[in-house]
């Protein structure tokens, strides 16, 4: 039973008859902002797998497990090996995405150490380094 305390009388409280049209609007924008906010929770979650590739094409098996690439979706990864120049990440099997650096610079070489965890968010067309070794 919906009530309304700060709008009813005493004699309005268990009839659900009362709630107006104002009121059932407002509950569709509250469920509505609801589901926003898990839609939005469910693309922020963060992904862990240590790297099984070859230098500079990282190969992580994450968990949990990715369904697609999402725009603001966050990748932890232990480096297996160094990187030599620009890299790229394929996160279990979803495809090859470069990584970069401040948006859109190329790595240079040892921005990414051997055993080095690295923390990459994905912007839509490229994962983004957040913790390059400075170079």
């Amino acid at each position: 039973m919906f009530v309304f305390a700060d709008t009813c009388s005493k004699s309005e409280y268990r009839s659900i008859s009362y709630i107006l049209p104002s009121k059932i609007a407002g509950l569709a924008t509250l469920l509505n902002a609801k589901a926003t906010v898990t839609a939005l929770n469910t693309k922020s979650s963060i992904y862990f797998g240590s790297d099984a590739g070859a230098s500079d094409s990282y190969v992580i098996t994450a968990s949990p497990i990715p369904s697609s690439y999402t725009t603001g979706m966050m990748i932890v990864f232990k480096a297996n090996t160094a990187n030599t120049t620009g890299c790229t990440i394929n996160v279990n099997g979803l495809g090859v995405v470069n990584i970069v650096k401040r948006v859109s610079t190329t790595l240079a070489t040892g921005d990414i150490l051997a055993q080095m965890f690295c923390w990459l968010v994905y912007n839509g067309t490229a994962f983004v380094i957040l913790n390059p070794i400075i170079n």
